[in-house]
């Protein structure tokens, strides 16, 4: 008796699991679907898009001038266009729409191209898919000197004060080595530098007093190059003596002085 019990207790169990594993089956679209429902959560990840050629999906992909929606609309591409990814965040994709021709746009309007074969960008273009990203520091102190060597004995290179973007070379438990925008190169302590979320593309220097002048180098002293109006703003290069490396809208590469102007987010 006790083994009749059990046998129809199993075979009950045993039609309740089938039942179950055929009705997932049909409501996720027959075997594929059930494929697909395992794989779901993997499926939802954003693939990796450097180095690759990406399609615009139904909609149509506004391609900004900088990474963000505040700036200008340099190209609106159609579904189905293509272009080539050269830097991925979670929200924006650099693009080369056109030979030499860059801009931004939104992550979740693109996909892979589906006539693109990864495995030959990675042969023909392993600097692309390789490449790190520039990290970016600014100093913890007021003051920050980069050295020639791995210590204060050595020669002082270069001078930097609070809020200077600083490339970040190489990373050391006590000194690490960085290059100023500029391009002067050289040590400081690992603790006297902290990350920034500088970005090269977003930041301008911008006219606080009611004008300033642009010298051709570093010094008040040095020859006149031109003038921008308060709220004018231009490219930030780098910094040196108290001044901003700028680049104006026509091309004007100068200093001004760091008393009438600041380093601010562009649009």
């Amino acid at each position: 008796m006790g083994k009749k019990v059990l046998i129809l207790l199993l075979t009950a169990i045993f039609s309740l699991a089938i039942g179950f594993s055929i009705g997932l089956i049909v409501q996720n679209g027959g075997f594929n679907g059930i494929f697909s429902f395992l794989q779901n959560d993997e499926n939802e990840e954003t693939p990796n898009f450097v180095g690759k050629v990406v399609t615009v999906g139904e909609n149509t992909a506004n391609v900004y001038e900088k990474a963000s929606a505040a700036s200008a609309v340099i190209y609106s591409m159609s579904s189905g266009e293509t272009a080539t990814c050269l830097k991925q965040t979670d929200e924006w994709l650099k693009l080369e729409i056109a030979e030499g021709v860059y801009g931004y746009a939104h992550t979740a309007l693109f996909s892979l191209a589906t006539d693109y074969d990864a495995a030959d960008d990675t042969e023909t273009n392993p600097e692309i898919e390789t490449e790190p990203e520039t990290a970016y520091m600014t100093p913890s102190v007021n003051v920050l000197d980069l050295y020639a060597g791995k210590s204060s004995d050595y020669e002082i290179v270069a001078t930097v004060s609070y809020g200077a973007i600083l490339e970040l070379v190489e990373k050391g438990d006590t000194w690490s080595k960085v290059a100023t925008l500029e391009g002067k190169t050289g040590y400081v302590l690992t603790s006297e530098i902290m990350a920034t979320d500088y970005d090269p593309d977003a930041v301008v220097v911008e006219v606080t007093n009611s004008y300033v002048n642009i010298r051709a180098e570093a010094s008040a002293d040095s020859d006149k190059l031109g003038t921008l109006q308060q709220g004018d703003t231009a490219a930030y290069l780098g910094e040196e003596d108290g001044f901003y490396h700028i680049e104006t809208e026509d091309g004007t590469k100068g200093y001004v002085s760091m008393d009438y102007t600041e380093m601010v987010q562009g649009n």
